[in-house]
């Protein structure tokens, strides 16, 4: 399946990364062919900036319904090849793109204290407090995503990871440059989030429980 607007975007996504200095570990477009779904995932290790946080991951999600949709949208597109294939496909759902942003922890931090397992829920308690008071009225949905190991000192979080979805809006476009301004302002929203979640990590304080 061709996706020529969402290849447009991948490649905008990539200059804008590039235009900002910013290093990425992976940059990667799937496709799933059984679901009529495409995608790009982005990691960018943040090992560098923080004690806490060793990478975050940003995935977007399309598909093909989504693809028709902004197709029949934006002028100039007849000779798309979903809108020549099927032109029903211009009116199906709204074209927003679903956007999951993972930034993942560096439990070591919390090896070496008793009770490690309550430690951690402890900071990350802390953290969700502070994250609220920073985003109070955050219409996007963050849950923490954690995975519990033991060894002979007892049990410890082996994975602890926080996630955001959000949702990027092409409802109201009305070119192809302006779903790359959306996309600009979407990935800043992200970048601008995860400097503030680094701050906030290195603030809250780790103590022994």
């Amino acid at each position: 399946m061709k996706y020529p607007i969402f290849n447009s975007f991948i490649k905008h996504i990539q200059n804008e990364l590039q235009r900002r200095n910013i290093r990425t570990e992976t940059f990667t477009q799937w496709n799933e062919s059984v679901l009529n779904a495409t995608g790009l995932e982005i990691g960018i290790p943040l090992s560098d900036h923080s004690k806490l946080i060793k990478l975050t991951t940003i995935h977007f999600d399309w598909d093909v319904f989504r693809e028709g949709t902004l197709a029949g949208q934006l002028p100039g597109m007849d000779k798309h090849p979903l809108l020549k294939k099927n032109s029903n496909l211009s009116s199906l759902v709204e074209p927003g793109m679903d956007v999951e942003v993972t930034w993942q922890f560096d439990v070591s931090a919390f090896m070496g204290l008793r009770n490690r397992v309550e430690a951690s829920s402890n900071w990350m308690e802390g953290f969700t407090k502070r994250l609220q008071e920073t985003y109070p009225h955050d219409e996007a949905i963050t849950r923490w995503h954690v995975e519990i190991e033991g060894d002979e000192n007892g049990r410890y979080l082996a994975v602890m990871s926080l996630i955001t979805y959000l949702t990027v809006h092409f409802d109201h476009v009305k070119d192809l440059n302006e779903v790359h301004n959306v996309s600009t302002r979407a990935l800043q929203r992200i970048l601008i989030r995860t400097n503030r979640i680094l701050q906030m990590a290195d603030e809250v304080a780790i103590k022994a429980a």
